[in-house]
């Protein structure tokens, strides 16, 4: 008996000391698991707000805005879901072209990190006085993204002649030509682009200039415009706008039957909207300089009444013009009617900025003379592309359009 009182008691302490030692460490186990779960809920709640910035901020970027507005909607992205720069221990940072990474100075996209330090409810007891947490996203164009595509199939379809440059390093630039001259590299002009594809074995380079990497025996590249709709238009009354002259000019949209002929010292103004060439093309010639945002011009007309006229910019002009971000044209600036095969030009010693694509599906386009011309956002598409003189061009495509399959914006890191 006196053995058997002995026992329970012995068996009573150790359930103290099971209690005393056992629980609080089982106790402690689930404070942390609670506070570990809580970090986890946080931290998906930090990823999903930083992918919603850097794909708000990219997409910004695709349809036209500048770095400064695309930061701006990538902090409001991340504002709208819960985290705010400098409130509560948050810090987000949106940077375009990314800084690390895969996609480290590529242009078009935008990284987005959120760092947040968060007060544990139990952890702190054991010595954890925070948990940091730090997530990133990188949001981007995705699919085909040609920078510069000639779409000939046959013969010599991109030239680079003479001392001038061209700077694709963001984009790639395609040359769909079965030649083995499809490609060709003359004099000391510079080409950077990534990639450089071309579909014929060979290609032809003759002089002291330099060519990044060229893939040849590639599969030929789609057009990424093909199935956009030509606007409808017709034309009654011939009503050329024909200026020649000094002073200020303002332009409406609309359709001009006969085509835009300006000469001599001209500032004008393009306002917002589509502008339908129909018949006699555009012809600027002296120092013009024209500006205007949210443009597409359209360069049509028919065989008889209305021939087909080239785009034709010569001289010192001087062009800042963007394409709109919404609608049917988003994207587009200059779109020439596949029936219209006459040639384009931009010549002298331009020094002109075009957001936004330049689509010639069956013409050539020609950069020549002494301009510097750069495509912030958008793409050159034509049949045949030449670059003559030393003609400088920077392009790097970020512009998709509304209604083709090139670009779209998607989570990429």
């Amino acid at each position: 008996m006196i053995i058997r009182d002995r026992i329970n008691r012995e068996k009573g302490a150790i359930a103290i000391i099971v209690a005393v030692v056992v629980v609080p460490v089982l106790l402690g186990f689930l404070s942390l698991a609670i506070d570990v779960g809580y970090a986890f809920v946080v931290r998906n709640q930090m990823q999903n707000a930083a992918d919603a910035a850097a794909l708000a901020g990219a997409n910004n970027m695709f349809k036209g805005g500048d770095v400064n507005s695309a930061q701006s909607i990538s902090y409001a992205a991340s504002t709208a879901n819960g985290f705010t720069t400098g409130t509560n221990n948050v810090t987000v940072t949106a940077s375009t072209p990314p800084s690390a990474g895969t996609f480290s100075g590529k242009g078009g996209f935008m990284q987005v990190s959120i760092s947040h330090v968060i007060n544990p409810f139990f952890a702190r007891y054991i010595g954890v006085a925070n948990i940091p947490i730090s997530v990133a996203a990188v949001a981007g164009p995705s699919g085909s993204k040609p920078c510069i595509l000639t779409l000939a199939k046959t013969g010599n379809s991109l030239n680079f002649n003479g001392n001038g440059s061209i700077d694709a390093v963001n984009c790639g630039i395609y040359v769909n030509s079965n030649s083995g001259s499809g490609l060709s590299v003359t004099g000391n002009a510079t080409v950077t682009g990534n990639p450089i594809d071309v579909v014929g074995n060979s290609f032809s380079k003759v002089g002291n200039g330099s060519i990044s990497t060229v893939t040849t025996g590639v599969a030929p590249e789609a057009d990424p415009f093909a199935s956009m709709a030509r606007p409808s238009s017709t034309c009654t009354n011939p009503n050329p706008y024909s200026k020649f002259g000094n002073g200020t000019l303002t332009l409406n949209p609309g359709t001009y039957c006969g085509g835009i002929s300006l000469t001599g010292n001209f500032s004008v103004t393009l306002n917002p909207g589509l502008y339908v060439i129909y018949g006699g093309g555009i012809t600027l010639a002296g120092n013009i300089s024209m500006s205007g945002s949210g443009v597409t011009i359209y360069n049509t007309g028919n065989g008889s009444t209305y021939p087909y006229g080239a785009l034709h910019l010569t001289g010192n002009a001087a062009l800042d013009l963007s394409a709109p971000t919404s609608g049917n044209y988003a994207g587009m600036l200059f779109f020439q009617d596949p029936s219209n095969t006459q040639a384009a030009f931009i010549t002298g010693n331009s020094g002109s900025n075009f957001a936004g694509n330049m689509y010639f599906p069956n013409n050539v386009l020609t950069f020549t003379g002494n301009s510097s011309s750069n495509i912030p956002v958008g793409s050159i598409v034509a049949s045949t592309v030449t670059f003559t003189g030393n003609d400088s061009l920077s392009v790097t495509n970020t512009y998709g359009s509304s209604n083709t399959s090139q670009s779209t914006i998607t989570l990429v890191q």
